[in-house]
């Protein structure tokens, strides 16, 4: 068994992605702006993980198929066929869930784009935020609930200063 699904997160190039793809597509070039897609993308590489395990646990069902075959080999194309289904079938399903999430998230951009630019905007991001914004991706594709706490927790804390320091600036 390869435990590669295990140690390495199967779906951050999913929410990296989905993140770049829109930033182009909105315009979002300056770091308060392409914040916005990289946290709404985010999400995707935990998704991703479920998704993955539970295209794992549908595949796990062929493995008395394969055992069957392994006793009595007649037709030697078996294996191979197996393979190509599970392929094409982690291919479709993972296209068809970017697809859609894409959609999900131009949608939802394009809703809340101004305002939230213009929070983030006061802000004063700069690009070294947006680097370490963008490596929390990975840390949701990981199957660890301490860190998701941690990812939470932060998350709350960084908005609550944001919206602090709004209200602050508001009565200054």
């Amino acid at each position: 068994m390869i435990p590669a699904g295990t140690f390495v997160p199967p779906h951050l190039a999913a929410s990296t992605l989905a993140a770049l793809v829109t930033a182009t597509k909105f315009g979002l070039f300056d770091p308060p702006e392409v914040l916005l897609p990289i946290i709404i993308s985010m999400p995707l590489a935990w998704v991703g993980t479920k998704l993955e395990s539970l295209l794992r646990i549908w595949q796990n069902k062929s493995y008395n198929n394969i055992l069957t075959w392994a006793r009595n080999p007649e037709d030697l194309t078996v294996p191979s066929a197996m393979m190509v289904r599970s392929l094409l079938v982690n291919l479709v399903l993972s296209m068809l869930f970017f697809l859609c999430s894409i959609i999900v998230i131009f949608i939802l951009t394009n809703f809340i784009r101004d305002p939230a630019v213009t929070f983030l905007g006061s802000m004063h991001l700069e690009w070294f935020h947006l680097w370490i914004a963008g490596t929390l991706g990975g840390l949701m594709a990981l199957r660890l609930r301490r860190v998701y706490l941690f990812l939470a927790f932060s998350v709350f804390f960084v908005a609550l200063a944001g919206v602090l320091s709004l209200i602050k600036l508001g009565s200054g």
